[in-house]
C-alpha cells in the first residue's frame, strides 16, 4: 500500500512537469500556430535560412508572453508586411552571428511583436553581462515595447535593438533585470552611426558593439522624474535633448545636471542640481504661458 502509494505521488509529480513544460504556448490557438509558421517558413525563405522546430517554438512562446500585441498584429498587418518584417529581424540576427562565439541561433527573447506594425531596421550588440539579463522593457522614438520572457539572454549572446535605419541613428533605452536588481542601458542605435549618449546608466556602448550590464553601474547612477503640466514637452539635460517628452525619467552619471523644459507657447523652465550616486531628483512643474 506505502509503494502504491509513492508510486502514485510519483505519477503527479512526473505529470505536473510535464503539464508545466507544456505551458509555455499552450494558449495559443491550433490556428494561431499556423499562421506563425507559415509566416516563419516564408520569411526564412526570403532570409535564405534554415528553420527548424526550436526556432518555431521561440516565436510560439514569444506570441504566449505578448499574446495581445501577437493578435493585434495578425488583426492590422498583411501578411506580407508581417513576412518581410520578420525576415528582416531574422536577417540582421543571422549576419551577426560571427560576433559571438556563444550565440545561439534561435534565441528570440529580443524579439517583439509590434516591431513588425513598423518598417524598422535593428542594430546588433552582443551582450556583456556577469549573469543572464531578462529584457524587461524598450524605449525607441517614443513607443515603450514591454517583455515578458520568463527566461533571461545569456551572456555572450547577441541581442537585437531598434533602429531608424542602417545609416541614421536614433536613442534608445533598454531595462534589463540582472539577478533582482535592475540595469538600464541608454545609447545610440544604428548600424554606421554609433556614439554613447548623454545618459548611459552605466553600461557604456561602445564601438565594438557590447552592451555592458552590470547590477552595480546602476546603483552608481542618480534618477530624474520630470513631470510637467502641460505635457509633452522637451527635455534638456545639461543642454542635449532627451530622447523621450515629458512626463519622462532618466537614470543619469553623478555629478551636476542642468534640466530644461520647453514647450511652445510656454516660458522655459531651467534649474540646476548636483546628485550623488543613488539620489533622486522629481521635478514637477506647472508651465507658464508667455
Amino acid at each position: 500500500m506505502k509503494m502504491s502509494t509513492i508510486s502514485f505521488l510519483t505519477l503527479l509529480i512526473l505529470l505536473s512537469v510535464s503539464n508545466l513544460a507544456a505551458q509555455d504556448h499552450n494558449n495559443l490557438s491550433e490556428s494561431d500556430k499556423q499562421k506563425i509558421s507559415e509566416d516563419l517558413t516564408l520569411a526564412a525563405e526570403k532570409a535564405n535560412i534554415s528553420t527548424d522546430d526550436w526556432l518555431l517554438k521561440a516565436l510560439y512562446n514569444s506570441a504566449h508572453s505578448q499574446l495581445k500585441f501577437y493578435r493585434h498584429v495578425y488583426k492590422n498587418v498583411k501578411q506580407e508586411q508581417r513576412v518581410d518584417r520578420l525576415s528582416q529581424f531574422l536577417t540582421t540576427k543571422e549576419q551577426f552571428t560571427f560576433v559571438s562565439d556563444t550565440y545561439y541561433a534561435h534565441h528570440m527573447d529580443d524579439f517583439h511583436w509590434r516591431y513588425i506594425e513598423n518598417d524598422i531596421k535593428y542594430s546588433p550588440f552582443k551582450l556583456d553581462s556577469s549573469t543572464a539579463a531578462k529584457l524587461v522593457k524598450v524605449e525607441f522614438e517614443g513607443k515603450q515595447y514591454d517583455f515578458l520572457n520568463d527566461k533571461g539572454i545569456q551572456p555572450g549572446s547577441i541581442i537585437l535593438l531598434p533602429a531608424i535605419s542602417d545609416q541614421e541613428g536614433a536613442n534608445c533605452s533598454a531595462t534589463f533585470q540582472l539577478r533582482n536588481q535592475k540595469a538600464l542601458w541608454t545609447g545610440w542605435t544604428g548600424r554606421t552611426h554609433v556614439r554613447e549618449h548623454i545618459a548611459p546608466i552605466w553600461p557604456k556602448f561602445s564601438s565594438t558593439t557590447d552592451l555592458k550590464l552590470a547590477t552595480t553601474w546602476t546603483r552608481r547612477g542618480c534618477e530624474i522624474y520630470i513631470n510637467s503640466e502641460p505635457s509633452n514637452a522637451t527635455v534638456y539635460f545639461n543642454g542635449e535633448e532627451w530622447y523621450s517628452k515629458t512626463n519622462t525619467s532618466a537614470v543619469l552619471d553623478t555629478g551636476s545636471w542642468e534640466i530644461k523644459i520647453c514647450l511652445e507657447g510656454y516660458k522655459d523652465w531651467i534649474e540646476k542640481r548636483s546628485l550623488s550616486a543613488g539620489e533622486s531628483w522629481t521635478i514637477d512643474v506647472r508651465l507658464d504661458k508667455k
